[in-house]
């Protein structure tokens, strides 16, 4: 029998003979514990963790179906490039624009490079427009041609063809007069003129290249097989064109891409693990040597660290991937599970083996109220919860079995515990005033609750901490070339780009008149069906009596000019219609926008934009409910989404929550008075971080709201210890645990305060906040009660 414990010989349990079998074995067991931290560090050492914003994301089908058709489309894989000379001079900046461009090609993740648009003829252009007239004109552009039998109207005309013709740099328009006299292609172009817009920036051409409308600065686009998502070959594209930039010392380029922000979020990230880390282990270091002044009381900070490596170690395991998310939420675990050991660490010092025995009990539910909060996070769809509550689990688990037969073993008998003057029990009167306190506190808190944005809880934004130079380069960018607000896009699925054609045209002629910068490849191109009719139509109305006629009045009028009567015989054929044909549904004069509206991904993807507003979604929306196989991709769309399948997650997790604590402490406490004062930390810890969050002007977000379901579980665990004290003597000492444990999470939460990145940081004014509210009402509004209630 071990001889460090004060175990009754004469009544054993199961228990006793198991803890003292563990006792006298502990060096064994020790160093099969520290063989297996070795393993479990090489094991992490070959664990690829993952920096991808989906795994905070819900698992659904439709957002799926979104985050797809954003990594398949130039959506993600879309590098931009804003030049410009340092020395002003821009003499050269088209050359060296295409010598950058050229070396970038050269980067094997880069896939395609454009400075402009080569081989573009706008003359040829116009006159290939205006022989699709026939095709192309609907009946409600027939407006075109409502003067032509006016006299005066013709004359009118021709007398502008013949200025035309005499004025210098209008050879471009002479070259289409013979087939388009009356500039009707006109009314096309101006189309044209719309979907350039397609590609997000405000651009012009000179010498067939991008350039803003100052001509300062040039603009390049790049394409890349790497994945906005892969930090490894984000870091190796950035890298190579970080590499290349220097090779053009005379030139300011600024580069934009969602990559930069996947890099820089892994950067931050990294950073805040190590500096909560160290915060931390300093924290417990100063803590045992200041506060318990015993050395034996470092096995029980060292253990959630040994704790948190084995959980990662059986995580790889059980998950196919692990997140830096969860591995920065170490920390806080840290802070948690240490509780436990404090607990039992306590009731040793002050009462031996029985003392530890008594405190088995209100650690178990403390513990398994915890889980129970981790455990109602494998409802929810999103797959980050699931591993946080996966790593919890174990840390907890690991902490609490190690802490009740294992590290006892190698604490000392008896000793004395730092006194902490905090008075156990109060005057009626003095727990009247401290209730009266809390009762303001609490009702302003659920002021704040009731006034707190929710809706804003959906924004994804909140989760990119990229460092501020990534958004100061993307501003500088965005104010030369806009594109800042990207729109949204309606995608249209068919098997080819003639199946998908009729519902896309039947949307873009729904929404076309009805949408803010509404943008559709369908608005200039109709289906080869309706391209039928137009035909149809335009030979209806140009008969030959009416062909003949305006040749008549027409001719006239241009011969007194000096044109040859044969001068617009093409112009006359064109009205005539004949030999036109319906082979592709886009020809080859408007290809060069197909790239922009046509993605072939697994199927055909048929793309129209619109300005993202809400007020825009929810019309769209109306109407894609007639067509299942088109859906909205926007920050709206994803929004909406998102917060509707949280917003379902978190009712559902709050609910199995809340039942597993009740259900808890009813069995363990059943009397309906200490099931209320069990209770008391949660309700005020709950409500208490909204006022925190409305005196700081943090907005709610998503992570918040998962993270006080969190605090449930941990404000429960003070209110269960404190409450359960059924002495005077006993309440002192669990105070002192208390306060103790208190302050280890606070330096686990505490901790993340310095983290740079948002989500890291609102979990840490999080849990801070309600764990402070979760404490001081556990130790002065829970015998304040049991004063004035007697």
């Amino acid at each position: 029998m071990s001889k460090k414990t004060d175990i009754n010989f004469d009544k054993l349990n199961k228990f006793d003979l198991f803890f003292d079998f563990i006792g006298k074995n502990k060096i064994y067991l020790l160093i099969l514990f520290f063989l297996l931290i070795m393993v479990s560090f090489v094991r992490i050492a070959k664990v690829d963790f993952v920096n991808d914003i989906s795994v905070m994301l819900p698992d659904s089908p439709e957002l799926k179906r979104s985050l797809d058709f954003i990594n398949n489309s130039d959506m993600s894989d879309t590098i931009a490039f804003s030049i410009t000379c340092k020395n002003n001079s821009n003499k050269n900046l088209l050359s060296q624009t295409e010598a950058f461009s050229d070396k970038l090609k050269k980067v094997s993740l880069i896939t395609e490079v454009v400075t402009g648009i080569e081989n573009l003829d706008i003359s040829k252009l116009r006159r290939d427009i205006t022989k699709l007239l026939p095709l192309l004109l609907a009946k409600e552009d027939y407006k075109l041609f409502k003067d032509i039998e006016k006299d005066e109207y013709i004359a009118e005309k021709a007398r502008q063809l013949f200025i035309m013709l005499t004025t210098p740099g209008s050879s471009f328009m002479q070259t289409s007069m013979d087939t388009d006299p009356f500039g009707w292609s006109n009314h096309i172009l101006n189309k044209l003129q719309v979907l350039s817009k397609s590609m997000g920036f405000d651009v012009e051409l000179k010498n067939k290249h991008f350039v803003d409308k100052t001509h300062q600065y040039s603009l390049a686009i790049a394409k890349t097989s790497a994945p906005l998502t892969d930090a490894e070959k984000s870091e190796i594209l950035m890298s190579a064109i970080n590499d290349i930039i220097k090779t053009f010392p005379d030139l300011n380029i600024v580069t934009v891409c969602g990559h930069k922000h996947t890099l820089s979020n892994q950067k931050i990230v990294k950073k805040d693990i190590y500096i909560t880390t160290i915060i931390i282990t300093l924290s417990f270091i100063v803590l045992m040597l200041f506060m318990f002044k015993t050395f034996d009381a470092l096995s029980i900070f060292i253990l959630p660290f040994f704790a948190i490596v084995l959980s990662v170690f059986i995580s790889s395991f059980i998950l196919n991937s692990l997140s830096f998310f969860m591995i920065g939420f170490a920390a806080v675990i840290a802070g948690i599970s240490v509780d436990y050991g404090i607990h039992l660490f306590t009731a040793w010092k002050t009462n031996g083996y029985k003392g530890l025995k008594n405190t088995i009990k209100p650690v178990w539910i403390a513990s398994l109220s915890t889980m129970g909060v981790f455990v109602s996070f494998f409802i929810s769809s999103v797959q980050g919860y699931k591993e946080l509550a996966v790593f919890s689990i174990i840390s907890i688990v690991i902490c609490v079995l190690l802490s009740i037969i294992f590290l006892p073993h190698f604490w000392k008998k008896k000793s004395l515990i730092p006194n902490i003057n905090i008075p156990a029990e109060v005057s009626v009167n003095k727990s009247k005033f401290i209730l009266i306190l809390w009762g303001v506190i609490f009702f302003f808190s659920i002021m704040s609750m009731i006034n707190s944005d929710f809706l804003k809880a959906t924004d994804i934004s909140a989760f990119d901490g990229s460092e501020q130079s990534v958004f100061d380069s993307e501003s500088q960018f965005y104010g030369v070339w806009g594109g800042e607000k990207k729109p949204g896009v309606i995608v249209t699925k068919g098997k080819n780009i003639e199946d998908a054609w009729p519902d896309y045209e039947l949307i873009t002629n729904k929404l076309k008149n009805n949408i803010d910068g509404f943008n559709s490849l369908a608005v200039l191109l109709p289906s080869i069906k309706q391209q039928q009719k137009n035909l149809q139509n335009f030979q209806e109305f140009w008969t030959k009596d009416k062909i003949f006629q305006l040749k008549d009045k027409f001719l006239k009028e241009t011969e007194a000019y000096g044109f040859k009567k044969d001068s617009f015989n093409k112009f006359f054929l064109l009205l005539e219609s004949k030999g036109l044909s319906f082979e592709n549904q886009i020809p080859e004069v408007l290809q060069i926008f197909e790239k922009h509206f046509v993605k072939e991904i697994d199927s055909t993807h048929l793309l129209s934009y619109f300005n993202d507003t809400k007020e825009n979604f929810t019309k769209i929306e109306s109407v894609l409910t007639d067509y299942p196989d088109s859906y909205i991709v926007s920050r709206i769309e994803l929004s909406s989404h998102i917060g509707k399948q949280l917003i379902l997650d978190l009712k559902k997790i709050s609910f199995f929550a809340f039942c597993w604590v009740c259900v808890l402490i009813i069995i363990f406490l059943r009397k309906p008075k200490d099931i209320f004062l069990s209770l008391l930390p949660v309700v005020t810890s709950i409500s208490f971080v909204f006022l925190a969050l409305n005196l700081l002007s943090i907005e709610v977000s998503a992570i918040i709201l998962i993270t006080l379901i969190i605090i449930l579980g941990l404000s429960l665990d003070y209110g269960v210890f404190i409450s359960s004290a059924d002495s005077l003597k006993n309440r002192k000492s669990v105070i002192i645990a208390a306060t103790f444990s208190m302050l280890t999470s606070m330096m686990g939460a505490g901790a993340l305060l310095f983290a740079s990145h948002p989500v890291m940081f609102s979990i840490g004014v999080t849990l801070v906040s309600g764990i402070i509210a979760a404490y001081l009402s556990a130790v002065f509004c829970i015998p304040a009660f049991k004063k004035v209630l007697k």
